[in-house]
Order: C-alpha cells, then structure tokens, then sequence
C-alpha cells in the first residue's frame, strides 16, 4: 500500500512538473529477477526511476541515510536496504542477489556513488558479482536531468526536465565465462557502462537532429 501510493505520487510529480520521459520501458522484462543498472547523478534517481516503471524495485541505499529514523522510516517501505560504501559490504551484497534470484527488481548504480560532474565514471566489482551469481537480465539504464533539479549540495529542488532510457537487456548467458570470478566480475562492469555510455551518446545524437 504504501509503496503503491508513493510510486504514484512520484510518477505523478515526475510528469506534471519534471517532463518525466521515459524510452525503453518495453525491454524491461515482465517477469523474472532483474538488475537495473544506471549511472547516478542526484539522490533523486532511485524513487524517479522506481516509479517510471510498473514492477517493484528494490535498491540499495547508503547505510548513513537510516540513521535518521525519519528518513529510515520512509526509504525502508521503499525498499531501500542498505550498503557500507568503502569495501565489499557482503551482507548487502548477499541480500542483492537474493532479490534477483527471487524473481525481482533491483535497481543499482555501478559507480558506486553520484557523479558530481555528470560524467560516466568507472564501474566498481559489485554490480558484476551480482549479475554473474544471480544470472538476472541487466538493462542498461541511463538517467539525465536529476542533477538540475537537486544537484550535489543543494536542499531545494529545481524545476528541469528529466529522461530515462532503458537499453537491450543484456543476459548473462551470452557472457563467455572464463578467466577467475574476479576478472569475470570487472568484464561484466565493464561491459555495462560501456552500454550506458552507448545509451548517453545516441540521446546526444538524438538531440542533434
């Protein structure tokens, strides 16, 4: 109930007073567990693209947030869980696959943290350990606009345009395992922010014509 009311609420404010536009919502898939990976720019990006689509997502959350009950109260019934930054938080980690082996939506940001300039940085070990050990679909996704509506140090929201766009699944399958985890792990990364830089540069050329 609560998350029902609050995606609506999100995608309603999303549309009215963002410009929420959203491209490539038909490649998400309708059923089974999948990992959404998206460059972050703002702390807007998780609820803005929770809500551009129908399935529940979950996301992890910087563990500093849930010190403040408040916020804690309100990022848990999103289902928000939270991650030690700094190291390999396994606890989290575990948790993550356990959602996609389940059968459902995690929404993650390879970086690891939010770019400050809004350019692609370079993707960290766990998004690939994810996706190897719970075999999910993995959309590309990227996200523009969020850092002009509430940018990095700012407490008030701007009004601007945002987009998401949601690139061809990428099945875990079609990635030849070899090499140790590890070197798998840093080739799966790799391999999604190359496709999210793809993402950025057709919207760029898209804006061109």
């Amino acid at each position: 109930m609560f998350y029902a009311f609050f995606h609506g609420l999100f995608f309603i404010v999303s549309t009215l007073c963002f410009r929420l536009k959203v491209i490539g919502r038909s490649n998400i898939p309708k059923k089974g567990g999948v990992i959404l990976a998206s460059n972050h720019i703002s702390y807007l990006d998780p609820p803005i693209i929770g809500c551009s689509i129908w399935r529940r997502v979950h996301y992890m959350a910087k563990e500093e947030l849930f010190r403040h009950p408040v916020l804690r109260f309100f990022i848990t019934r999103w289902q928000a869980f939270p991650v030690k930054r700094g190291g390999m938080d396994r606890a989290a980690l575990k948790k993550a696959i356990e959602i996609v082996l389940r059968g459902e939506v995690l929404l993650m940001f390879p970086e690891g943290t939010r770019s400050s300039t809004g350019e692609l940085q370079e993707g960290k070990l766990g998004v690939g350990m994810i996706a190897v050990k719970s075999k999910g679909v993995i959309i590309p996704t990227l996200i523009q606009g969020t850092d002009k509506i509430l940018p990095k140090g700012k407490k008030f929201p701007r009004l601007n345009r945002v987009l998401i766009k949601f690139g061809k699944p990428i099945y875990m399958d079609q990635i030849t395992e070899e090499g140790s985890s590890k070197e798998l792990y840093i080739r799966v990364s790799t391999l999604i922010m190359e496709k999210i830089r793809e993402l950025k540069q057709e919207v760029l050329d898209e804006n061109k014509r």
